[in-house]
C-alpha cells in the first residue's frame, strides 16, 4: 500500500499524541513493506522532502503563532492549498487526514473526488463548543461550522476511542461509517525503562496549551505545598503557555517545587520520569484517548484526571484513575490524600495496556486501510 498521512505537525519536530500515533504506526507499516508519506508543517531546515526511519516526510508550509499563542487561520488555509497541490501530483492508495485544521478536510476531499483516492478521517476528538473557548466567539463559531460540515466529507471515520465515536454519532454520523482503533504504547520500552534517581510526587506530561490546562495545577500548588511540604513536581513538555505558567509560579511563590523538563523525544526517558513519580495529573479540558494515560498505566502510575474527560476513561481499568472537578475547591485535599496512599494505589494490572502495544495497533490499521482500499468488509 502507498499511504499519505496528513498531519499538520510531524514527530519528532513536534511532540503531541496525534503526531506520535502517526509516526509509530507509519514506522511499523514501513517495516511491513508499505510506502508511507506524512505531510505536515515544515519544522526542519533543508529540503522540503526528507526520509526518517524510511518514512517519507513532506514539509508543506509553515504555521505561525500569533501573540495570543493561537494559530493564524490564513496560514492554515495556505497549508491546505499547498497540500492539495502536493497530493494531486502523486497517486496514493489512500489518504488519512489524521490531524485537522478543517480547511485540509475540504481540500483533501477535492483530491478524493479528482483522483478517486479513498479518504479516511482520523478523529482524535470532536471539539464542538470547546472551539469557542479556544478561539473566541467569532472565530470559534466559524471553526464549529467547518468542523460540523467536515463530518459529511468521508464515509470512513476512524476514531481513537468509543467516546469519540459516540460524539460523532450524536452529530448524526452513521455508526456504520465509524470504526475505533485506540492509541497505543511502546510496551516493551516502558517495561525495560528504569526509574530516575530523583523522585517526584506529581508529574504532568503534555503540551503547555489551553487544552491541557496546566495552569489549573499551578494555581493549586500554594495550598498543596502547605499540606505536603516535601512536594516535588515534574512538568514534561513545552508550548505557548510556558511563559504565563512561569509568571504564575512566581506570583504564587511555588517555583522551587516545580521542574520544567522541556520536550523529551526519547520515550524511555519519559517512562523513567513516570516511574519516578507517584501520580500523573491531567487537568485537560477535552481529550479523545490520551496517549499519556496509556503510557502511565504501562508504568504502573495512577492517574488523577479532570471529570471533564471522564468519558474517555470508560475503557480503562477502574482502579487506575481518580477524578476531580475543575470547578470545585477540594482538588488540593484530594491530591494530597492520593499522594499519601500512592504506594497502595499503584495499578498492577497491565493486561489492558498490553493489548494496546503499537505493534498490535499497526496491525489493526493495516487491516482497516486494506479493507477500504479493496472495498472489502473488515473481518
Amino acid at each position: 500500500m502507498k499511504i499519505a498521512i496528513v498531519s499538520d505537525s510531524i514527530y519528532p519536530f513536534s511532540i503531541g499524541g496525534s503526531e506520535i500515533r502517526n509516526y509509530e504506526i507509519a514506522k511499523r507499516l514501513v517495516e511491513k513493506g508499505h510506502e508511507i508519506h506524512i505531510f505536515g508543517v515544515k519544522s526542519w531546515s533543508g529540503p522540503d522532502k526528507i526520509s526518517k526511519d524510511k518514512i517519507i516526510l513532506h514539509g508543506v508550509s509553515t504555521l505561525r503563532i500569533n501573540k495570543n499563542a493561537k494559530r493564524i487561520p490564513l496560514d492554515s488555509l495556505k497549508f491546505s492549498l499547498r497540500l492539495f497541490k502536493r497530493l494531486l501530483k502523486e497517486k496514493f492508495d489512500l489518504i488519512d487526514v489524521a490531524t485537522f485544521n478543517y480547511f485540509n478536510c475540504y481540500l483533501t476531499k477535492g483530491v478524493n473526488l479528482i483522483n478517486k483516492t479513498p479518504l479516511v478521517f482520523t478523529w482524535h476528538q470532536y471539539f464542538d463548543d470547546y472551539l469557542i473557548g479556544y478561539f473566541g466567539k467569532l472565530k470559534g463559531t466559524l471553526a464549529k461550522i467547518l468542523e460540523k460540515y467536515s463530518l459529511k466529507l468521508s464515509a470512513n471515520n476512524l476514531c481513537v476511542s468509543n467516546s469519540v465515536k459516540n460524539e460523532l454519532i450524536k452529530q448524526n454520523v452513521s455508526p456504520s461509517s465509524t470504526y475505533v482503533i485506540n492509541n497505543g504504547v511502546d510496551f516493551k520500552t516502558a517495561k525495560k525503562s528504569k526509574p530516575l534517581k530523583k523522585k517526584y510526587d506529581i508529574i504532568f506530561v503534555g503540551r503547555l496549551t489551553y487544552q491541557k490546562n496546566a495552569m489549573f495545577l499551578i494555581k493549586h500548588l500554594y495550598l498543596i505545598k502547605k499540606m505536603y511540604p516535601s512536594l516535588k513536581i515534574a512538568i514534561v513538555g513545552s508550548g505557548p503557555d510556558e511563559k504565563i505558567l512561569h509568571s504564575a509560579m512566581r506570583k504564587y511563590g511555588v517555583e522551587k517545587f516545580v521542574e520544567f523538563t522541556g520536550n523529551i523525544t526519547e520515550k524511555q526517558k519519559i517512562f523513567s520520569y513516570m516511574k519516578s513519580s507517584k501520580l500523573l495529573v491531567m487537568p485537560s479540558l477535552i481529550e479523545g484517548f490520551p496517549l499519556v494515560a496509556v503510557e502511565a498505566l504501562a508504568c504502573h502510575l495512577p492517574i488523577f484526571a479532570s471529570r471533564k474527560i471522564k468519558d474517555v476513561f470508560e475503557e480503562f481499568p477502574e482502579s487506575s484513575v481518580s477524578f476531580f472537578d475543575l470547578n470545585k475547591d477540594d482538588f488540593s485535599q484530594k491530591i494530597v490524600s492520593l499522594l499519601k496512599k500512592s504506594e497502595k494505589n499503584h495499578s498492577r494490572n497491565n493486561s489492558f495496556v498490553v493489548k494496546l502495544d503499537w505493534d498490535k495497533i499497526a496491525d489493526k490499521i493495516e487491516r482497516y486501510y486494506s479493507s477500504i482500499i479493496h472495498k472489502q468488509p473488515l473481518l
